[in-house]
């Protein structure tokens, strides 16, 4: 006869059915363990466990998980000679673990005895007189404490119906009911509700008479437990849905193949009720896309990219006026025939030839050259006149600044000379006078030196 649970049995055949041990036919788990019958041998599993006199002998095949047959009723010979404490009554076969105490009693009589059973190790049981006492290091003692398990008020006061956890450090009280029912849950998770510390507690628990079963959680063994977890959303969601084979039709590589949404998928949508995009295959249902314009506005709006202001309104301040803000604007050099020999050759001369393409009278305070940045003609930031570097034998030319305030005013490149120093950072222009008056230099900066674009120059060829 197979190893069989009482519970399962037919109701004339459970009634009939007593344990050897306790001689009692209550079915209650949490207290006495499973009800096991084998070979006409019917015994609590915590009856087993705990008495004195029995060895598991055998695999966990054999007999009632490894209690041998022969085993059992030796013990419960043993059992018939000892008389319990509590009910007076023979077969009493667990015994006090201290050597100085004589007292037995039937299992369940030690339960209702507040006798605390360690299972673990050898299994010791001890008689409420002679068990451990948690050594509690925080203050309160005596006062209401909330259990976190069932959140009814306790006694924070170490007892046997009282536990506390020691690896929060803090006023964590358990009954002791509740902690045993979470472990019969857990198994192997078995682990403190507050901290999640799974050896202190554990250990302490253990100590404490709390049973721990070697078995998955019972979440993971019921059986289709997260069977939904597994299931795809096969619907579309649109709110007048065209597909002619209706909404739950997924004709992949097709018009009305299903899409999912790409943030939750929990909504699908036809390619051709949704008219979605072929070469991004991409959706994302009315909720996420709210969602995700909630989450942008409470960011703030993306930094605005500054508009940079074109070639035709740097050379003229009246179109400049229409850029705002006015920043500086890197111009590369152009690319030219210019070979790499010729370039060398260049780079060693002090003496550059520069295409000015807006030259404004120097001596004008208005057009000052170190002005960085633009600004209209209402404005009284002075604008800045722009050097760009052109290929040898570029053509000169000039444009005078608008100004509303001064005529305009021309110069003679005749007498213009240009030299590039400080590794090409500045163009100094050079004003020769006829009648020896006094020459006069200015100084014009570059954005980025030309041996940088000499390189880039070279190596684009």
């Amino acid at each position: 006869m197979p190893l069989q649970l009482v519970k399962d049995l037919p109701t004339q055949e459970r009634a009939l059915k007593t344990c050897m041990f306790c001689h009692r036919n209550d079915d209650n788990e949490l207290q006495f363990g499973k009800f096991y019958t084998n070979e006409n041998i019917t015994a609590h599993y915590y009856c087993l466990l705990f008495s004195s006199g029995l060895e598991q002998k055998g695999t966990d095949e054999e007999g009632i998980l490894g209690f041998l047959k022969h085993d059992i009723i030796k013990e419960s010979r043993r059992g018939s000679k000892l008389g319990c404490s509590k009910c007076r009554h023979n077969g009493a076969t667990v015994g006090c673990c201290n050597k100085a105490c004589k007292k037995t009693y039937h299992f369940p009589c030690g339960v209702e005895s507040r006798m605390l059973n360690q299972y673990f190790g050898a299994f010791n049981s001890y008689c409420i007189k002679h068990q451990p006492i948690q050594n509690v290091v925080v203050k309160g003692h005596g006062q209401k404490a909330t259990c976190t398990i069932c959140h009814e008020d306790v006694i924070a006061h170490p007892n046997f119906d009282v536990l506390w956890a020691p690896c929060c450090k803090k006023q964590s009280w358990f009954h002791r009911v509740c902690m045993q029912k979470l472990a019969l849950s857990a198994g192997y998770f078995f682990k403190c509700p507050i901290c999640s510390n799974n050896t202190l507690f554990c250990s302490e628990m253990k100590r404490c008479g709390i049973y721990v079963p070697e078995q998955d959680a019972s979440w993971e063994l019921e059986p289709n437990a997260f069977q939904e977890l597994v299931q795809r959303h096969n619907k579309c969601d649109h709110a007048v849905c065209i597909c002619p084979k209706g909404r739950q039709h997924d004709g992949e590589g097709t018009r009305w193949e299903l899409l999912l949404c790409s943030s939750c998928g929990s909504k699908g949508i036809h390619i051709g009720c949704g008219r979605l995009d072929w070469s991004t295959m991409e959706w994302d249902c009315d909720d996420c896309s709210s969602l995700e314009s909630r989450r942008n506005s409470s960011n703030g709006s993306p930094a605005e990219v500054p508009t940079v202001p074109q070639a035709s309104a740097m050379l003229n301040p009246v179109i400049a006026n229409a850029f705002t803000p006015r920043l500086g604007v890197k111009r590369p050099r152009p690319n030219d025939s210019t070979s790499d020999s010729e370039a060398a050759a260049n780079s060693s001369e002090d003496e550059r030839e520069v295409d000015i393409t807006s030259v404004s009278d120097a001596e004008s305070p208005a057009n000052s050259l170190a002005s960085p940045t633009y600004s209209g003609a209402t404005s009284s930031v002075p604008s800045r006149n722009v050097a760009r570097r052109g290929g040898r034998g570029g053509s000169w030319s000039s444009r005078a600044s608008v100004s509303h305030s001064e005529p305009k005013r021309s110069c003679n490149f005749d007498k213009l000379r240009f030299k590039v120093t400080d590794d090409d950072k500045n163009i100094i222009v050079i004003f020769d006078n006829d009648d020896q008056a006094q020459t006069k230099s200015y100084t014009i900066p570059v954005d980025q030196p030309t041996s940088h674009y000499r390189k880039i120059r070279a190596s684009s060829k």
